[in-house]
Order: structure tokens, then C-alpha cells, then sequence
């Protein structure tokens, strides 16, 4: 489960590079979740609620990890067969990403000169049309099909 834990939270910090976001993984109580391990996904921004480099920088939790072991395996008896042949309790782990979270600060961190810069890496196509004011729609289709 170690192993699964580090390579899912690299892939988080690859994602969030990815997009441009200053990541931080803090270590946090795994509650009623249960199981041994947990930790907090978080981004810096203006608009977050948490300090938790103690510094002023404020963050926003857009994502958690959970490293919960046998904690649900074993009361219900979940088994895998190991190298030997026999029955084993399953390690298990909860990963997620919120995007509804991690949306607002991606534009937070696209906002520049009074715009916002859609960074290619969300984008699902190269090119975006935006509906312009009727007079100029005729001008816009005009540049385009040159």
C-alpha cells in the first residue's frame, strides 16, 4: 500500500505542475475515514481558507489520500491470494481529486492583465469559440475563413 500511497501522490504533484498550481501535501487525520495513513492535497492561492505553511500563504484542499491498509478488509473478510497460495486481507487506499474545488483555483491562477489564460493541458480542443455581439459576428466569420 506504501508503494500505491507515493506513486498516486507523485501522480498529483505531476498533475498539479502540469497546470501551473504550487502543491503542498500535508499530513492530516484519517478521522472516521479510518485506516493508517492520510493525507491533504493542497494548492496555494489568494482565495484560499488555510494557512498551512504559517506564513500568510493562504491554500485551498482540492484533493486527499487515504492509506487504509486492512482497516475494511478484514472486517469483511476481503482476501487476496498471496505469493504462496494463501488468503491475505486486501490493502486498500481512497484517492480523489475534487474538481470542483481545483476549477476556481486554476482560474485564479490563469487570471492575468485582466483576462484568464486557459492553459492547453485543460483544454479539450485547440481552438474555442467565443459568441461575440451580433454586429461583430459578421467581421469574426469573415477573418475566419480567410
Amino acid at each position: 500500500m506504501q508503494v500505491t500511497f507515493q506513486l498516486v501522490k507523485d501522480c498529483y504533484r505531476r498533475i498539479m505542475v502540469r497546470l501551473g498550481l504550487e502543491v503542498h501535501f500535508v499530513s492530516a487525520d484519517p478521522g472516521k475515514m479510518g485506516g493508517h495513513a492520510s493525507e491533504e492535497v493542497h494548492v496555494l492561492c489568494e482565495s484560499g481558507d488555510n494557512d498551512i505553511l504559517g506564513d500568510g500563504r493562504k491554500s485551498v484542499e482540492v484533493g486527499h489520500l487515504f492509506s487504509l491498509g486492512t482497516h475494511y478488509s478484514v472486517p469483511y473478510n476481503c482476501t487476496v491470494k498471496g505469493t504462496d497460495g494463501s488468503s491475505v486481507p486486501l490493502q486498500m487506499g481512497s484517492f480523489g481529486l475534487g474538481v470542483t474545488r481545483l476549477l476556481p483555483v486554476i482560474v485564479e491562477a490563469g487570471l492575468s492583465n485582466g483576462g484568464f489564460t486557459f492553459r492547453k493541458e485543460l483544454s479539450p480542443f485547440d481552438a474555442i469559440l467565443v459568441p461575440a455581439p451580433k454586429q461583430d459576428v459578421t467581421t469574426m466569420l469573415n477573418y475566419l475563413k480567410e
